[in-house]
């Protein structure tokens, strides 16, 4: 059986390597989503995750371009004496830029309520409800990033309940919502796995998130509560559709056939307008 860990020793050094500082300044605006992994951390940034930190940072060569130029076309010419760069502080803008054109809809979406309600981002006034761990692996967490498994999409965290709850984000367009009426879409299936995983973990979850917000406490000068609860089951959170699909196709496949039945859920049209992070916990968590 697996075991689910969050831990990071390596705070000092992290603080002192010079991408870091650029790196902060990201992460207190919202632009970066920092998450204590076992034994490092990983950033985060418009659905798609461009810096990882071990001990030295790295990231995926589909994200970086070592050949520095202002060009947009270049000749061979260009290539005999080409400007090379030799550290990711030179081509930090550019991982930024290239890692957000990878990511897709669904991957987005989520960035949108993470980047506004980073438990990070000095910018987020309510810090009533805050977003403090994204793309959850409970099962297999040492996996590849890049190895298809289970990810729960967010953790939400109440400051003031001192309570974490989990919800899973689907694109309209995301297969895995739709099945023939009468039938349950793979979702469900999903979500079940999920609850699984989270009423067997739970004592354990709840312990590694008091050492993960340790972790984000000492590294970014915060003053979050340890977790004492987890809120049972996953919620659901969808997104990307116009008033036409929710009166349609949604209202018959989801709503009125039970499709969801028994899953807390939350939907939004447009996840770039005024999505709530109060009334997405609310609709996942009432009675």
């Amino acid at each position: 059986m697996s075991t689910f860990k969050r831990s990071f020793h390596l705070i000092s050094q992290l603080k002192n390597d010079t991408l870091y500082t650029k790196i902060k300044k990201d992460i207190d605006r919202g632009v970066i989503f920092p998450a204590v992994r076992n034994r490092k951390m990983c950033f985060y940034c418009g659905g798609s995750r461009p810096f990882v930190y071990d001990g030295k940072f790295s990231t995926h060569r589909k994200y970086i371009s070592l050949l520095l130029s202002n060009k947009d076309y270049l000749s061979e010419a260009d290539l005999i004496n080409p400007r090379i760069s030799k550290s990711f502080v030179d081509c930090y803008e550019a991982v930024i830029d290239n890692c957000q054109k990878y990511a897709g809809l669904e991957a987005q979406g989520v960035s949108h309520l993470y980047s506004k309600y980073s438990y990070a981002n000095k910018s987020n006034k309510t810090q009533g409800i805050v977003v403090l761990d994204i793309e959850v692996a409970i099962e297999n967490e040492d996996e590849d990033y890049d190895n298809k498994q289970d990810r729960i999409d967010l953790l939400l965290y109440s400051i003031e309940e001192k309570a974490l709850k989990f919800v899973e984000a689907k694109h309209f367009t995301n297969s895995e919502l739709w099945s023939k009426e009468n039938t349950k879409p793979e979702v469900v299936n999903q979500i079940e796995r999920y609850n699984r995983q989270i009423e067997e973990k739970s004592a354990e979850i709840i312990a590694e998130y008091g050492n993960y917000i340790n972790i984000v406490n000492t590294l970014f000068g915060l003053q979050l509560p340890i977790p004492d609860k987890l809120l049972p089951k996953c919620g659901l959170y969808i997104f990307g559709f116009d008033r036409d699909q929710q009166t349609g196709r949604f209202k018959r496949l989801l709503r009125d056939d039970g499709s969801l039945e028994g899953i807390k859920h939350y939907d939004k049209g447009d996840p770039k307008k005024d999505v709530k992070i109060q009334t997405l916990w609310n609709y996942v968590t009432k009675e």
